[in-house]
């Protein structure tokens, strides 16, 4: 049992507006009274929501399964058995649990001499709830809950005696079948990569290929790109109009008309202008141009006519916005709707502990090039560096973040080996949530909040967690789902996998800037990737995001990502990039394995044999970990060693050496997806600011203002004002106020 010294206990508590040295002695209070027995819950109320059962639950309807006789026993009067047996038994179960934490949690702060009745305001003396009771209650047959401390009795067993027999066989038979499969898979890859090295990377290009991957730069290595396309002959694929990967005619059709009403000179232009983008040209994925085939044919570029298109569109989108014909507010109107309709990009920030740390490499390559979504979602290790880059200004980033010096500041795993194994067999887990919120002030810039966060940077952070239970759902956390939820609690949140962390209270700031617990669906959180990896769904309702880039990380994913067909900026070297990496029969094996391993994982998740811990291990595996573009680092032997280690200076400069070298390939099909979104947010801004002009001076001639002059820098759009000063980068442009 955790004494007052829980996990939020130790957390620096914020002070007030007001009063920076806020004091959080305990209050005087009247004595406490004694410990009364809790009201029982009907299991129908088990339907509703935890909070409506608090509030719902009737003081005389308890029933409690008498293991013995299999029958109910009512403590009040007799209602209708409505439910399944087999929801029943879940039902109970969930109900002896809920019962029993209220008790521990009575029982806890009875033994530290605090009040029960302060529990729903554990600020006013100086602590939190305890993020974890370290043992369950004792229930006994037919009775209510006793406070003595062990597993509780299971109701009845719903295992058949063939399902008992046949089970663990059947479980270490098919993971005899997975483990041949995956030394067979693993055996095919390396032969696949053997042979590309002996047949076509010799003599020049195998020169080109070293100078390609040892770029530090992305000017540097798309030089050398488009020197591999000329030697492999990759450049007249571009030149050729046809494929099957795209609409050709639509795509062709749209750049032609657009460019030809542009070059017309009629005035009256802009409104055909107008109609073609709004229905056609600023659609997401039209025609099929973002589609990620349509770049795995070189190492740099796509067709002509796609960037073409791109070219075109940006053009276009200028010549309306600052057309003379079209109003202030119709202009507004049209780049309101363009923008819903071609949508979001979000960067989405995988887990994978240590490997997490490729994702700083990725964030700098695209903050170089001016390319970095305002959207970040991060679970687990992607949590820790979202959290990182989204608390920081462009300045700070540069400064702080973007050196190999950061390593000194990456030191969640810095306990020695003795210590994290003593605590894994006395508290279940190696590492220490307490611990860990030190070490997260730096990353989080202290208490920060997700609203606060997203007022500083005009970045959006998503952490994605579940609720601790075995059927809770993942809950995305951000400045709309959770404003006032303190940063540092929900990265420690997202972190808490079985065995490494364990679920924790998030914390919250109060209307007085105080920290208190989060009170939710659930009491305590995890590790969200094992439900939801990359929350697209969550994404698109809340911020229209339809383009996602993911840097995946993941040690148990990385090793399937195989493009047989080549992937963007990575062409298949086969028959001049036409055929198939390896030859046919050799992607065929893979592929086959790969369904094959899948199809056995499902076996496991649709038998319910891959539980542990009460995770469903098969589904960790079965998730999607794709966006439309996907990032994966290489990966050695040697980072699944120190998986669970601090950086030093010398892998620090690894990870952000390899995360570039990965995202370049990838960055020509990011541009072309984020020029145009930036253009539209850029004209959105300028529109914007002309309006505020002319509401506070007002102009007989609104048309003719003159636009304010925009500056870009990495990651935002700014606008440069009169008096030097930005607008407030909290400003969502996509509200329904614009």
């Amino acid at each position: 049992m955790q004494d007052s010294s829980s996990f939020a206990s130790k957390l620096p508590m914020s002070a007030s507006p007001e009063d920076e040295s806020f004091d959080v002695s305990p209050p005087s209070r009247a004595p406490h009274q004694p410990l009364t027995p809790l009201p029982a819950l009907d299991p129908a109320e088990h339907m509703l929501n935890a909070d409506s059962r608090r509030a719902l639950a009737p003081p005389h309807t308890t029933k409690i399964r008498d293991n013995a006789s299999c029958s109910l026993i009512s403590s009040g009067d007799e209602s209708p058995d409505y439910i399944d047996s087999d929801v029943e038994d879940e039902l109970f179960e969930q109900q002896l649990r809920e019962e029993g934490e209220r008790d521990l949690e009575r029982l806890e702060l009875e033994k530290n001499n605090i009040n029960p009745q302060d529990i729903d305001n554990p600020i006013s003396n100086g602590i939190l709830l305890s993020p974890w009771a370290t043992s369950p209650p004792r229930y006994t047959a037919g009775t209510v809950a006793t406070t003595s401390m062990a597993m509780p009795s299971r109701p009845r067993s719903r295992e058949s005696f063939s399902s008992m027999l046949i089970r663990i066989p059947l479980l270490l038979g098919i993971l005899s079948i997975l483990f041949v499969d995956l030394i067979l898979y693993i055996m095919v890859r390396q032969w696949v990569n053997m042979w590309e090295s002996l047949t076509t990377w010799v003599g020049r290009g195998k020169e080109l290929r070293q100078k390609l991957h040892q770029a530090k730069t992305y000017k540097e290595w798309s030089s050398y790109a488009k020197e591999l396309d000329k030697y492999l002959g990759n450049e007249e694929w571009t030149k050729i109009e046809h494929s099957n990967e795209y609409d050709v005619p639509l795509i062709r059709k749209m750049a032609r008309k657009l460019k030809r009403l542009r070059s017309s000179g009629d005035p009256s232009a802009v409104r055909e202008v107008r109609k073609v983008l709004a229905h056609g040209a600023c659609k997401a994925d039209v025609g099929g141009v973002q589609c990620a085939a349509l770049y795995s044919h070189t190492y740099y570029g796509t067709k002509d006519i796609v960037e073409s298109y791109v070219e075109e569109t940006v053009a276009s989108l200028y010549f309306v916005a600052r057309s003379s014909e079209l109003s202030l507010e119709d202009r507004k109107q049209f780049l309101k709707l363009a923008s819903r309709n071609y949508g979001k990009t979000a960067l989405c920030l995988s887990g994978g502990a240590t490997f997490a740390y490729y994702h700083l490499g990725v964030l700098k390559a695209l903050f170089d090039e001016g390319l970095l979504p305002p959207v970040i979602t991060g679970t687990s290790g992607g949590s820790l560096i979202g959290a990182m880059i989204c608390c920081r200004t462009d300045q700070e980033l540069k400064d702080e973040v973007f050196t190999p010096d950061i390593y000194k500041f990456l030191n969640a795993c810095s306990d020695p080996f003795l210590i994290k194994m003593k605590r894994l067999f006395t508290k279940g887990a190696l590492f220490d949530e307490n611990d860990w919120v030190e070490k997260m002030q730096w990353i989080t810039k202290g208490n920060m909040t997700f609203l606060e966060a997203y007022r500083k940077t005009g970045r959006i952070l998503n952490i994605s967690v579940i609720a601790e239970g075995m059927h809770s759902s993942s809950k995305v956390l951000n400045y709309i789902t959770a404003p006032d939820t303190v940063i540092y609690s929900a990265v420690i949140a997202s972190s808490a996998i079985p065995f490494i962390l364990r679920p924790i209270e998030l914390v919250m700031k109060d209307e007085r800037g105080h920290l208190v617990p989060y009170r939710a669906a659930g009491r305590r959180w995890r590790d969200g990737s094992l439900i939801t990896d990359i929350p697209e769904k969550t994404l698109h309702q809340l911020f229209n995001v339809n383009y996602t880039i993911v840097s995946q990380a993941n040690p148990h994913i990385v090793l399937w990502f195989y493009h047989s067909r080549g992937a963007p900026g990575s062409p298949s070297t086969h028959r001049h990039g036409k055929g198939w990496r390896g030859g046919f029969l050799a992607s065929t094996l893979v592929t086959a394995l790969k369904l094959d391993i899948i199809k056995w994982i499902r076996v496991l998740r649709d038998l319910d044999m891959g539980r542990i811990n009460g995770i469903d291990l098969a589904s960790v595996f079965l998730q999607r970990f794709e966006g439309n573009c996907t990032i994966v680092p290489t990966a050695t032997w040697y980072d699944y060693i120190f998986i669970l280690s601090d950086p030093d200076r010398q892998r620090t400069e690894r990870y952000f050496d390899v995360g570039a070298e990965r995202t370049f390939p990838k960055m020509h099909m990011i541009a072309n997806r984020m020029r145009i979104e930036q253009t539209l947010n850029k004209l959105r801004s300028e529109i914007n600011y002309q309006l505020k002009l002319v509401k506070s001076y007002p102009c007989k001639n609104q048309r003719k203002m003159s636009a304010p002059e925009f500056t870009t820098s990495p990651g935002k759009q700014t606008v440069a004002h009169s008096k030097g000063h930005s607008p407030d980068p909290g400003h969502d442009t996509d509200t329904e106020s614009d």
